[in-house]
């Protein structure tokens, strides 16, 4: 007969090896553009462009480039900083597992000529945007900021998810600044 201390601490490393399992894969996001886009409306295969694109004169930019070999996207703003976002946007909501209550951001990026608007969150970033099980937008945006850097800069966090999430979109780009955004590696890996 197994004793109840016994059979609670089975459970529980049982249960502790699942959600380990099902937290290690990173998220199919095509995350290095190697796949180019289908169509003009992508920017690579999955990333759809969002957001304000300019105007003639001073058009907003975003694209997949190549450095040598190795595919990224080029980000560039220069409408000026009242002409809200410039962004590109995983194209197909992420399905969130009840177990999931963190994703870890992992990104390289270069971003020059940065000039951040007058809030804290008008700037170059990666957010996270969630959706209740009813489609009604929660009002979180979890982000990495980036920072400006020459060379190619790795950036990681460890971004809440809202009890309420049922759903996750992931975008990046500019909002309310201008400047010129590379980026590239992105991965969200979920964790319990």
């Amino acid at each position: 007969m197994i004793k109840p201390f016994t059979l609670t601490l089975i459970l529980s490393l049982f249960f502790s090896s699942l959600i380990q399992s099902q937290a290690a894969e990173p998220l199919p996001i095509n995350g290095r553009f190697d796949k180019p886009a289908p169509t003009w409306k992508f920017v690579a295969d999955g990333w759809v462009r969002t957001g304000f694109w300019g105007t003639q004169s001073a058009p907003n930019d975003i694209k997949r480039e190549l450095d040598g070999k190795n595919p990224y996207v080029w980000v560039s703003s220069v409408a000026g900083l009242d002409k809200g976002t410039i962004l590109a946007s995983w194209s197909e909501p992420i399905q969130l597992n009840p177990v999931w209550k963190q994703i870890k951001v992992s990104v390289r990026s270069r971003l020059t000529d940065l000039q951040r608007g007058k809030n804290k969150w008008e700037t170059a970033r990666l957010q996270l945007s969630f959706k209740t099980e009813d489609g009604v937008a929660l009002k979180s945006y979890p982000s990495i900021y980036l920072e400006p850097s020459a060379d190619w800069l790795k950036t990681e966090g460890v971004l809440k998810i809202p009890l309420d999430a049922h759903t996750m979109t992931v975008e990046f780009g500019f909002w309310g600044a201008i400047g010129n955004l590379d980026l590239d590696d992105v991965e969200l890996i979920p964790l319990p």
